[in-house]
């Protein structure tokens, strides 16, 4: 997104979807234009750290994968 394709974003891959109309398979996101813009940007470079990834799934009203594996194990 952003000027030029610039900015990179993290998505939530839980419930995006490969589908097909033939010869070509694409993506699928449950997510709406608005939400993929204004999400939490990422650099190339960077590392994905836990508190990184909360704040992705947080954008989209998810629980962050370590938050349910902490929460199955109490």
């Amino acid at each position: 997104t952003g000027w030029f394709g610039r900015k990179r974003h993290l998505i939530p891959i839980d419930d995006v979807r490969l589908e097909s109309d033939g010869d070509d398979s694409y993506l699928v996101l449950p997510y709406d234009k608005e939400q993929l813009k204004s999400a939490p940007s990422h650099e190339r470079d960077e590392d994905i750290t836990r508190a990184h990834e909360g704040e992705v799934y947080g954008h989209y009203g998810r629980t962050a994968y370590w938050d349910a594996v902490r929460a199955r194990q109490t």
